[in-house]
């Protein structure tokens, strides 16, 4: 995993926010838009904040990388990723009853998926003391060995496979190749899910096997990480996928999570309109928003949906 100081990349400006020279991004663009996918930055400055001062500094710091986008119905656009199983405190009590959010407020092993945002940037505040490590792999790595060992279940995954989503039956393929080279889109109990829900055919016997195929090429190629305070996690949620371990229940392992749309965004294929809304490269699109505020009502330009999303998460 390419590894880089924050202090080399980043500086903070006088109004709390961070620039970066462009060179700088280039830099850190062409490791996650051409090559692995992913990167980690080292030292990023979380010191004796509030929790409230803490969420805006991560915040703030995505609006360097691009805009954030809702990640829940209730258009949380930073989440606190922890076991709230054995909490009794006011994030229990302040949680609109709502219920718990694809493994990130429990304990549990979260399988390998993407994300629908550009990017997701993970801070981390404390490491569990046992396992929650956090997985990568590229995109690249994967397509790369399927082209040479594995040409037949490599045409299954370009495939359309169907997901349910917003309760809608969606076909988007595994492995699609666009003008910025193959990007993926994988989250395999959702596809089995979809299945059984919808009384839909079994997979066939090629698709078991790419899709095993495809299972034993992630673990071949995936690399581990544990977050620890003040490291930041970068993925690109179309060059690289993501998971996580299981750890102790009641351990007070913590991240924040952002979703980012990018500006060196690609343009997506017509298959991702329904999870990012807009497939253009470089707008403002992705996440998951809620019926009373709607992407619909953010300016798919990028630098004025920026204007506007800061005025809806950053304090006057």
């Amino acid at each position: 995993m390419k590894t880089f100081d924050f202090n080399d990349y980043f500086s903070l400006t006088n109004d709390g926010y961070y620039s970066s020279e462009k060179e700088d991004l280039e830099v850190l663009n062409e490791v996650l838009n051409e090559e692995l996918g992913y990167l980690l930055l080292k030292g990023f400055p979380i010191h004796r904040q509030t929790e409230k001062e803490i969420q805006e500094n991560i915040l703030k710091f995505g609006f360097t990388l691009g805009v954030p986008v809702s990640e829940t119905k209730y258009n949380d656009f930073i989440l606190r990723l922890e076991d709230l199983n054995t909490i009794i405190d006011d994030r229990k009590a302040n949680s609109k009853n709502r219920p718990l959010l694809n493994g990130q407020e429990d304990a549990r092993a979260v399988p390998i998926h993407n994300d629908r945002s550009d990017l997701l940037v993970l801070c981390g505040m404390k490491p569990a003391r046992k396992g929650g490590e956090t997985f990568v792999v590229s995109t690249n790595q994967i397509c790369e060995k399927f082209i040479d060992k594995y040409p037949k279940q490599f045409e299954v995954l370009q495939q359309p496979f169907k997901y349910n989503y917003m309760e809608d039956l969606q076909e988007i393929p595994i492995i699609s190749k666009t003008s910025n080279g193959y990007i993926m889109w994988y989250v395999r109990s959702i596809i089995e899910n979809t299945i059984r829900t919808n009384n839909l055919p079994n997979l066939t016997i090629p698709q078991i096997d790419a899709l095993d195929t495809l299972d034993q090429v992630i673990n071949e190629f995936r690399e581990s990480v544990i977050l620890k305070h003040g490291d930041v996690l970068i993925v690109n949620n179309h060059k690289a996928l993501h998971g996580r371990l299981k750890f102790l229940e009641g351990d007070n392992r913590l991240l924040y999570r952002i979703w980012i749309s990018s500006p060196a965004s690609q343009k997506l294929p017509n298959s991702y309109s329904t999870l990012f809304r807009h497939t253009d490269q470089g707008c403002y699109r992705g996440g998951v928003w809620s019926d009373d505020f709607e992407l619909n009502q953010i300016s798919t330009n990028i630098n004025l949906a920026k204007e506007q999303i800061k005025k809806l998460v950053i304090s006057d």
